[in-house]
């Protein structure tokens, strides 16, 4: 059984990952295993009767689910509050990051209590996978891992880079750099307005706002800049959009500070698209060779790694060594190796 209760909240990174996975592993199993998904009732929509249900319940937090002739059940990120109420059953946790002991929102008293709870779901669990070397190096530096069963397995990003006509509402008139996330301080968006100065491109920012005073601070800093009329907010973006996005920008930023894997960053690669990232966390082990990495955000040094690294790509004609290095991120091949966790349980 996998719990994909978290698609409750589509154009979100754990929609894509509990989607991506189950429609990779249904193709892959065989005669004698079944798939379960734990989730609300409208995923009998999205992955049909291939795989069987268990509808999740508000009351589930409080009383767990049964998970009946369960053998194994995949909890899909460290936050959930659902496990099978049979302790027998055997436990497979994936940790995507511990953001929060990075973020200076959390009081230390709520860091504490964070580990506590994600030590009690590492405890439970039979094997551990973690999305990067870096979140299980990061994970280890809080909770030794001792003898337990660990995995590094890289999320999958689609093969397909399909062509897309019709124009977003937000598209701009004129060429622009695409960023893609939640608006919230973690993302470091703020600093990418920079990026405009001398120069003729917009910013163009996909993503549901989390937090509105970090907006603020972004606008702050595109009137700073003098640039305030070249940046966009698209809001919540639908698949196609940010396919669109992808497709038709000069060039993808994502300055993340506080990343566990970064699959959008993949996802420009997959188009070929030249990639400039912070050089922390886990960016640089995702995006290797193949990207462009700020290693300070002074205004002065990014717009230098910015024009140097547009002036590499165009110079070496880099479009397909990044969608090399991109197809290295397989969702089949992710599923493969979930798929053989599992089997090493039941």
């Amino acid at each position: 059984m996998i719990d994909c209760e978290r698609m409750r909240y589509p154009f979100t990174g754990l929609y894509t990952f509990c989607n991506q996975l189950v429609k990779s592993l249904l193709p892959e199993l065989s005669a004698a295993e079944q798939l379960t998904i734990y989730g609300p009732a409208s995923l009998e929509k999205v992955f049909g009767p291939r795989a069987h249900y268990d509808h999740h319940h508000a009351y589930h937090k409080l009383l767990a689910p049964a998970a009946k002739g369960v053998d194994c059940w995949h909890a899909t990120h460290q936050g959930t509050d659902y496990f099978p109420r049979n302790k027998r059953t055997k436990l497979v946790l994936t940790v995507h990051d511990i953001n929060f002991m990075h973020e200076h929102t959390k009081t230390a008293a709520k860091q504490k209590s964070y580990l506590a709870k994600l030590r009690l779901k590492a405890e439970r669990a039979d094997h551990m996978v973690f999305i990067s070397d870096f979140v299980k190096n990061d994970f280890s530096r809080y909770i030794p891992l001792n003898d337990k069963p660990v995995s590094v397995i890289y999320n999958g990003c689609e093969t397909a880079t399909v062509a897309i006509s019709e124009k977003p509402a937000t598209a701009p008139d004129a060429p622009f750099i695409f960023a893609l996330g939640l608006i919230t301080a973690k993302k470091n968006f703020h600093v990418l307005p920079a990026l405009l100065v001398n120069n003729d491109l917009k910013l163009v920012i996909g993503g549901s706002v989390q937090q509105q005073e970090y907006r603020k601070q972004i606008e702050a800093a595109a009137r700073k800049q003098g640039v305030a009329d070249r940046v966009i907010f698209t809001g919540a973006i639908s698949e196609q959009d940010k396919q669109w996005y992808y497709q038709h920008c000069t060039a993808f930023a994502f300055p993340s500070i506080a990343e566990g894997f970064g699959l959008p960053a993949v996802e420009a690669m997959r188009y070929g698209k030249p990639v400039f990232l912070s050089d922390q966390t886990s960016l640089p082990e995702i995006g290797g060779n193949a990207a462009f990495y700020f290693t300070d955000f002074d205004a002065a040094a990014m717009q230098e790694v910015f024009s140097g690294g547009m002036r590499q790509y165009q110079e070496q004609s880099m479009e397909k060594m990044i969608r090399q290095h991109a197809a290295k991120f397989s969702w089949s091949d992710t599923a493969k190796q979930y798929l053989d966790v599992y089997r090493q349980l039941y």
